[in-house]
């Protein structure tokens, strides 16, 4: 029985983790998306590596990341 509760314990951490993390990203996301943020150095370098691997400038860049969303 000491197994089953370690276990769900386990479970209960990582449950909560997800769902900070996942609430982290979407923040992340949401301010990538507005246009009227200046974005930070790590944020651009984020979009840079996207406009790179897919040919595309900044802006196109910063567009084809609207709409994901993670549900949490």
């Amino acid at each position: 029985m000491g197994m089953n509760i370690a276990l769900q314990s386990v479970g209960f951490i990582c449950a909560v983790f997800l769902f900070f993390n996942l609430r982290y990203l979407n923040k992340q996301q949401a301010r990538i998306e507005d246009e009227t943020v200046e974005l930070t150095e790590k944020e651009l370098k984020r979009l840079q590596h996207t406009a790179d691997v897919q040919g595309v400038d900044l802006e196109t860049a910063r567009k084809m990341h609207r709409g994901v969303r993670f549900a949490t």
